[in-house]
């Protein structure tokens, strides 16, 4: 077979003749089969990334491995071999075969690679195979280790009045425990683990499911249990609910800025509805009893007119809470005496007495 005008891989018949000492044709010789299809194939190199095996490495009592995290070093391999073979090639490990039970995180070295076909067979790798791997030295095995914890989750009640006593809400957590993980030994799992609930929401009926991942992602833990997510319930056969109206005359400010201007409350009347427990005191609660202001600390007070939060709390009762969420109009005013001017993108206030 003449294979000297072959430049391209591939399926093709090559003639078959015979040829006598120094090259010399014997044409009186009959061949059969007088062709053969022979496939030539290209040798090349292809760039792999690498995973890891390590079907012997364990975790100790309340560890685990982070097996999505284990990485390698070098991350990738370069074959050589056949085009075609190289092609059919899915998967590239470096395998540990080292036996070990472990708590911490930890680095291990390959004993050997492991090539995978599309079909899951194994590459040969042997002396008399063509696929080599190149530059086979060893590969770093990076094995994190995750510390776990069953904790209790607990809610944290934002936006209480500072009479308030959280400890009277009657509520439920369904599951009241997750287990979580820390991706590092000095990561603190607490315990409970808190996750934050508006008193202002919390009206007769109210439940809500929250993102167990999305309460851990701000932190360096990971959720291990078999939810996504959990519920908050409010318990509230033993609750009831009524409205008061509050006049402007019932609604103070606080921390008025003093920049020569006067903050006028516009709203003349405000509804609010209050939950509490069922019973005599809760029925005899009035507008008298309602605690009610503007805080401006901390507030916008750049426009002339805005809408501001109102702070409710129960003099009266340090187990009653608001869930209007109520607001006001408030405008400003320049004080008597006072001009402004406006110079670019500042502006001024001038005492013209």
């Amino acid at each position: 077979m003449d294979f000297d005008n072959v430049t391209t891989a591939g399926k093709r018949p090559f003639s078959i003749r015979i040829e006598g000492p120094n090259g010399v044709t014997m044409s009186n010789v009959v061949v059969h089969p007088s062709t053969v299809t022979v496939e030539l194939d290209q040798f090349s190199r292809k760039e792999f990334t690498l995973e890891a095996k390590y079907p012997n490495i364990t975790s100790d009592d309340g560890t685990m491995l982070s097996d999505s995290e284990v990485t390698c070093t070098p991350a990738m391999v370069s074959v050589y071999g056949p085009s075609s073979q190289l092609a059919k090639i899915d998967k590239c490990y470096a395998v540990c075969e080292k036996s070990e039970v472990i708590n911490s995180t930890k680095t291990f070295t390959s004993d050997k690679y492991e090539l995978l076909y599309e079909d899951g067979t194994t590459v040969d790798l042997s002396e008399k195979s063509h696929i080599k791997i190149e530059n086979s030295s060893l590969v770093s095995i990076y094995v994190p280790v995750l510390t776990l914890k069953t904790v209790h989750l607990k809610p944290l009640i934002m936006g209480a009045p500072s009479n308030f006593d959280t400890s009277c809400l009657d509520y439920t957590v369904t599951p009241d425990t997750v287990t979580i993980a820390a991706k590092t030994s000095d990561t603190n799992l607490t315990d409970p683990l808190e996750f934050k609930v508006a008193l202002s929401s919390l009206d007769i009926g109210y439940s809500q499911d929250y993102d167990l991942n999305a309460l851990l992602s701000a932190s360096n833990v990971v959720n291990i249990s078999d939810i996504s997510t959990f519920n908050f319930k409010l318990n509230s056969d033993n609750l009831d609910s009524k409205e008061i109206a509050l006049t402007k005359d019932d609604i103070s400010f606080l921390n008025v800025p003093n920049d020569n201007y006067d903050y006028t409350l516009m709203t003349d009347r405000l509804v609010v509805k209050l939950i509490g427990p069922k019973g005599d005191d809760f029925d005899a609660i009035t507008a008298k009893d309602i605690s009610a202001a503007v805080d401006f600390l901390g507030a916008d007070v750049s426009m002339n007119q805005y809408q501001y939060d109102v702070k409710i709390s129960c003099n009266t009762s340090n187990n009653v809470w608001e869930v209007t969420n109520p607001k006001v109009n408030v405008k400003k005013t320049l004080k008597e005496g006072y001009t402004t001017s406006t110079n670019g993108s500042s502006t001024k206030t001038t005492n013209t007495n």
